[in-house]
């Protein structure tokens, strides 16, 4: 078994309990399934590549990185000064996407 991963966003707002829920759900997605898969990083393209090539293309990176929830799923640190809101809306919510992938794969 591979080690797990740690995905922390060291943020200090009042949003916490929201990116540590982000975090949570990347981290179950993670350690019980792409990392318990034989073939890593097909699925660890296929889960979280393939989506935040979609929200590129329909936002633009400089647009998402205005969110506190695209840091958490690319594994990036915001600068505080730049950080607009916490998640996308509607139905490209990371939040929901990792609610649903995660249904999808039997995690929850």
């Amino acid at each position: 078994m591979k080690d797990k991963f740690n995905f922390n966003l060291e943020r200090n707002d009042n949003n916490k309990e929201i990116n540590e829920r982000i975090r949570k759900k990347i981290e179950i997605i993670f350690n019980k399934h792409i990392l318990q898969s034989k073939n890593f990083r097909e699925e660890y393209h296929r889960i979280i590549t393939q989506f935040c090539k979609k929200l590129e293309e329909k936002y633009g990176q400089d647009e998402l990185l205005k969110y506190s929830a695209y840091h958490i799923l690319i594994g990036s640190t915001p600068i505080e000064e730049q950080i607009k809101d916490i998640d996308l809306p509607g139905e490209d919510s990371i939040e929901q996407y990792l609610d649903k992938t995660i249904e999808e794969l039997g995690l929850d």
